[in-house]
């Protein structure tokens, strides 16, 4: 009899979830946007209509993607200047072929007036924003962070807010906004605690380091035995430069020096996420904060700072099977969003030399490897969007970073690679469905 009633409950409960799948349901008359929330244990973006639906992205959708490295010339605006005569025509007929593969999202520096492109069924895309938050407090080169106790921070980053969030506040095809993207959360050669302590003398977070490190710890002397500095008391820490050095003989030691240094970053990650929500909020309400897309796996400590202030925990993840990356930012308790994933192929002819993850041999396995992946992706509860990186390919001279990849969906003249562009369209036609079969927790 029990595992009757228990077969019966799980009926009615999918049952339930396919009604709501297929026909929505009865939205708050205030909830003009895209919302999320879990049903029946499974995570779901909420259209404006009520509706539960996967956010199915491309990454980098512009006329102007990618000019080859220190030059003015894009070799993909010039040739499909060419062919669509107008930037204008350029957005319908990539709304159109988007739509076509079934995607649904323009993802990150996508040109958002696609968005406002409709086919003949009436369906649009949905867009997301950047802000570059931290970018536009200091001129980051990927070597460290700025102070986010800095008041001139939050200053800044409330006034990116203001000219990036409130034109789009009212706007029902905007998914929402990533903070920043990739910041280096993790190094193993100069954690955030150390980098905090060497900022200028009277620096906000210099101050803040030190007083971390005076209420962890009683005296200067027991500070002292874990660091194994050449200082004899706090003042003379706090005029000094500091650079820790590993010890391999003592292991004891160094996993205090690892504790210190990730529960710090727990606090300073805390400031910034909270910076960003606050910033997002005041300057747009309406829509969803989602996160700073991770580079890597940042340590639990920052995830459950980002997971205390943000909509969704966004993450880029290039392995071949996003099965344990996943798991990983589960741990987070909220919606989960891949803001990119890739794979590259040999027979493209690009150089495929620098750029990060997988490379395969040919078009068809690109294929079947994004079809692996996003299956395994929508498995998870948590999953509710996966963004390809990118739209087309990078020129083979290389870009601003040097990256000169197979990424694209299509190549430079805009022609889609079949074999792939077959698997998206099957793959993203049945993502929903997918979702909905995913082991509850």
């Amino acid at each position: 009899m029990i595992i009757i009633k228990r077969l019966a409950s799980s009926l009615l409960s999918c049952a339930a979830l396919f009604l709501v799948l297929q026909f929505g349901f009865a939205a708050p008359a205030h909830a003009n946007y895209i919302k999320v929330l879990p049903i029946d244990g499974l995570w779901w973006l909420i259209d404006p209509a009520g509706k539960p639906f996967v956010s199915r992205g491309v990454d980098s959708v512009t006329l102007f993607q990618d000019f080859i490295k220190d030059t003015k010339d894009c070799p993909y605006a010039k040739s499909n200047l060419e062919k669509y005569k107008s930037q204008e025509a350029w957005r319908q007929a990539t709304a159109a072929r988007l739509l076509s593969l079934n995607f649904n999202t323009l993802g990150a520096w996508s040109d958002e007036k696609i968005a406002q492109e409709e086919n003949k069924k009436r369906q649009h895309l949905y867009y997301t924003i950047v802000l570059h938050a931290t970018d536009s407090f200091d001129d980051w080169n990927h070597s460290g962070l700025p102070d986010f106790y800095d008041p001139k921070f939050e200053e800044s980053v409330k006034a990116t807010a203001k000219k990036l969030c409130t034109p789009h506040a009212e706007d029902e095809r905007l998914l929402g906004y990533f903070g920043d993207n990739e910041l280096p959360w993790v190094s193993l050669t100069n954690p955030l605690l150390i980098q905090y302590l060497n900022l200028p003398a009277g620096a906000p977070g210099r101050r803040f380091a030190m007083t971390f490190l005076k209420h962890h710890y009683a005296s200067f002397a027991e500070f002292n035995r874990t660091w194994t500095t050449n200082c004899e008391s706090w003042p003379q820490l706090e005029a000094t430069n500091y650079k820790y050095t590993a010890s391999r003989s003592d292991r004891d030691r160094q996993e205090k020096f690892e504790k210190d240094c990730n529960v710090f970053a727990g606090f300073i990650s805390s400031q910034y996420f909270e910076v960003i929500e606050r910033s997002i909020k005041a300057a747009d309400p309406n829509h969803l904060n989602l996160g700073c897309r991770f580079m890597v796996f940042p340590g639990i400590e920052i995830l459950r700072a980002c997971s205390a202030h943000a909509d969704v925990i966004s993450f880029n993840c290039y392995e071949i099977n996003p099965e344990k990356t996943i798991a990983k930012y589960e741990a987070g308790g909220k919606p989960l969003l891949i803001g990119e994933f890739s794979f590259r192929a040999v027979d493209s002819g690009l150089p495929n030399t620098h750029g990060g993850g997988p490379i395969v041999a040919t078009q068809k396995l690109r294929g079947e490897y994004f079809t692996d992946y996003v299956k395994t992706a929508l498995k998870s509860p948590s999953i509710v969007g996966y963004h390809w990186f990118e739209h087309v390919d990078q020129p083979s001279e290389g870009r601003f970073d040097g990256e000169n990849s197979n990424y694209g969906l299509a190549s430079i003249k805009d022609d889609p690679y079949l074999e792939l562009t077959q698997a998206m369209t099957t793959v993203n036609l049945h993502a929903q469905s997918l979702h909905a079969k995913a082991e509850q927790p």
